[in-house]
């Protein structure tokens, strides 16, 4: 019977070792349960742009993807994940770069999230520097990414390439202009009249001399209304840096110009380089129509007066007489549009004058008034005479003639 009983018998020592496995095996099965395996980054790229130029400081946005799997194109990023943008002046490994700046999360696309940074706001001075983008998860060490295939390989997924210039320096434009003088004046046809003008353009005009590119005129209209819509224009020259100021002042002889009567309306108009023109009114600046505005010239033939154009002594050429003895001497004269006309002219004064030397009569002191005779028949003169015999009372010779 004890035989029997031990052979149906399994001994416990042939089952241990088999018991104890399958408990580890348990135990081992626990711990993986307990303990998932941790995500990694497997794809990260420069999403774009490729490349792109700017000036100094402008806006260039720049957008990278990164894919972990269950972690990113969540409700929201994670933030485990640490993303930069780097730029170098060297097309090197990104991994060598010292530029990095934090980048933003954008949006997800897919199974990505997106993130990025403008760069151009770290652009501050000229070259060709070269970007990419940079993921940490979990602080398991970088990953690069290039454009836009996945990780920075220097071949097919290379580095964005941004060139950055300086924007170019503004032109300097006239910021000042007016008629300076005259406000009006009164002309004969083709009189001179000048007219002078000033403009400032900083750091231009200051400098002693004429400004270079510098374009100035007078013009004209005989409408007093916006100059922009004249079209006589004369060009007006240098003068001079005018004193006491920083501006330089330029003339034109607007006068020559205006050979007809009337009223005229003058300005000034300068240009710099090829800049819109600017127009001058009197004189405080751009010409507005209110307070800065055109002169007025006004342009009129004179009346001129007539003139004695011939005068004569006409008789006698001599004589002889008694003391205070009659001796009527005549003259005529001509005055052109008035000795035509019948009858006396008002204006004219006539003499005869005497001396006892034949010298030039407008030396002579003794002059007689004479008196209207006629209208002289055929011819347009006018006769005056008067006795002079009446005041020559003492003998001797006298030299007689007409005023």
């Amino acid at each position: 019977m004890v035989l029997a009983t031990y052979k149906n018998t399994i001994p416990m020592r042939k089952f241990y070792p088999f018991s104890l496995m399958f408990i580890g095996l348990l135990l081992m099965a626990s711990i993986i349960n307990a303990n998932p395996p941790v995500e990694t980054i497997g794809w990260a790229n420069l999403q774009w742009p490729s490349s792109g130029t700017i000036e100094q400081n402008d806006e260039f946005n720049v957008y990278g993807q990164v894919w972990i799997n269950n972690i990113t194109n969540q409700l929201n990023p994670s933030d485990d994940l640490v993303v930069w943008v780097g730029y170098s002046e060297s097309d090197t490994d990104p991994s060598t770069w010292t530029n990095w700046f934090l980048a933003d999360y954008h949006t997800g696309d897919g199974d990505n999230d997106e993130y990025f940074l403008n760069l151009g706001a770290q652009m501050n001075s000229d070259g060709t520097f070269y970007y990419a983008f940079r993921y940490n998860y979990l602080e398991q060490g970088y990953v690069f990414g290039g454009f836009n295939g996945g990780y920075w390989d220097g071949t097919n997924n290379v580095s964005g390439v941004l060139t950055v210039d300086t924007p170019p320096a503004a032109d300097k434009e006239i910021t000042w202009a007016n008629l300076q003088h005259p406000a009006s004046g009164a002309i004969a046809p083709s009189e001179d009249f000048i007219v002078y003008g000033r403009l400032y353009i900083e750091n231009i005009t200051e400098t002693p001399g004429e400004g270079s590119d510098i374009q100035a005129w007078i013009g004209y209209s005989t409408d007093n209304t916006n100059p922009n819509t004249w079209t006589n224009w004369i060009p007006a020259s240098y003068l001079g840096d005018a004193a006491g100021s920083d501006n330089d002042e330029y003339s034109a002889n607007l006068g020559s110009e205006l050979g007809t009567d009337g009223t005229y309306y003058y300005a000034t108009r300068f240009q710099y380089l090829e800049q819109d023109y600017v127009y001058g009114g009197y004189n405080g600046g751009f010409w507005d129509g209110t307070n800065n505005l055109n002169g007025e010239l006004t342009v009129t033939t004179p009346v001129v007066d007539e003139e004695i154009t011939w005068a004569n002594l006409q008789h006698p050429e001599s004589g002889a007489i008694a003391p205070s003895e009659d001796f009527i001497v005549y003259g005529r004269l001509y005055i052109e549009n008035i000795t035509e006309v019948p009858g006396e002219d008002s204006d004219i004064q006539a003499w005869v004058g005497y001396s006892t030397d034949n010298t030039n009569p407008n030396t002579w002191a003794n002059w007689i008034s004479a008196s209207y005779l006629e209208d002289v028949a055929g011819s347009d003169n006018d006769e005056y005479s008067a006795n002079l015999g009446s005041e020559l009372g003492t003998d001797g010779t006298y030299y007689y003639a007409t005023r």
